[in-house]
C-alpha cells in the first residue's frame, strides 16, 4: 500500500508541474508570414500576412488600464528605471475620456510627462480644454486634435524627430496632425516619466488642476520614428505589440491610490 501511495503521489506531482509549465508558456514556429494577427503570442500580422514583431515563446499577460479621478496628485505612475537623451521619439498609448465640466475648468490636464533636470515640461501629452497640445522641450505645440472626449476607447501615437522638428499625431492609426517643435534639441536623460501628472520639477510637483481624469492603457516609448503602418498596427487594438521599445507599460510603477481595473479597449483579452 505505501509504495502505492508514494508511488500515485509522485505521478500526480509530475502531472501537475506539467500542467503548470504548459500554462506559463507556448512554443510558437517561426514561419515569416501569417494569417491574421494572433493577440498576446508569438507573431504580429499585418493585413498583408507580413510578420511586424515575432517573438520565439508567447507568455500569458495579466495587466491591468489604470483609471484616474482628477483633481488630486495622489494617483499616477512613475518609471523608476534609466531614461536615455532622446533625439528621437514615439510614445504610443491608449485612453478613454469623457467630456464633462472636468475638462472644461482645467486647462493642460496631462497624459503622461518628461521631466529632466533642465526642463520640465521636457516632454508632455496635454489636453488643453478639448484639444490635445504638446510640450517638447518647453514649447507648446498645438495640434488641433480635438475629438477625443467622447468616451471611447482611442490608440493614440505621436512621433518627434530633432533633425526635423517634424511631430506626427496619429489617433486610431490615422494621421491627424503635422506640426514642428524642438527641432535641433533634445529630450536630455536622467529625467522621469510620468503618467496620469505633470511635473513642476523631476518626479515630482503634481497640482490638482493638471490630473488626467479617465483612463490609460498600454503606454510604450522608442527612441525611434515608427512607421505608419507600424502604428496603424498598434491601433488595432490594445493587446497590439512592436518589439524595440525603451520603455514598456508594465516598467511604470503605480501608486495605491490609482484605480486598476480590466482594459476596455481589447476586443479580446484573457
Amino acid at each position: 500500500m505505501a509504495f502505492t501511495y508514494f508511488a500515485i503521489r509522485s505521478i500526480f506531482v509530475v502531472f501537475v508541474l506539467s500542467a503548470f509549465q504548459s500554462m506559463k508558456t507556448v512554443n510558437c514556429n517561426s514561419e515569416n508570414t501569417c494569417k491574421g494577427v494572433l493577440h498576446n503570442c508569438c507573431k504580429y500580422c499585418d493585413n498583408q500576412g507580413q510578420v511586424l514583431h515575432k517573438d520565439d515563446v508567447c507568455k500569458s499577460r495579466n495587466r491591468k488600464a489604470t483609471s484616474f479621478d482628477g483633481n488630486n496628485i495622489n494617483q499616477y505612475g512613475i518609471f523608476y528605471g534609466p531614461s536615455p537623451l532622446l533625439n528621437t521619439l514615439t510614445i504610443s498609448l491608449w485612453i478613454t475620456v469623457w467630456n464633462d465640466d472636468y475638462y472644461k475648468k482645467n486647462a493642460y490636464v496631462a497624459m503622461v510627462s518628461y521631466a529632466d533636470k533642465q526642463t520640465d515640461n521636457a516632454f508632455a501629452l496635454t489636453i488643453h480644454h478639448s484639444t490635445l497640445d504638446i510640450f517638447i522641450v518647453g514649447a507648446i505645440i498645438q495640434t488641433g486634435v480635438n475629438d477625443l472626449l467622447d468616451g471611447k476607447p482611442h490608440h493614440l501615437a505621436v512621433t518627434w524627430e530633432s533633425s526635423s522638428g517634424q511631430i506626427n499625431v496619429y489617433k486610431d492609426g490615422m494621421i491627424r496632425s503635422t506640426k514642428a517643435g524642438g527641432k535641433s534639441k533634445s529630450l536630455k536623460a536622467g529625467g522621469q516619466w510620468v503618467i496620469g501628472q505633470d511635473q513642476d520639477f523631476v518626479g515630482g510637483g503634481f497640482q490638482n488642476q493638471n490630473a488626467f481624469k479617465g483612463e490609460i492603457d498600454f503606454v510604450y516609448v522608442w527612441n525611434e520614428k515608427l512607421t505608419s503602418r507600424e502604428i496603424k498596427f498598434l491601433a488595432k487594438d490594445c493587446n497590439s505589440e512592436l518589439d524595440g521599445y525603451i520603455i514598456a507599460y508594465d516598467d511604470f510603477k503605480f501608486s495605491k491610490a490609482t484605480n486598476l481595473r480590466k482594459p476596455t479597449c481589447a476586443k479580446t483579452f484573457e
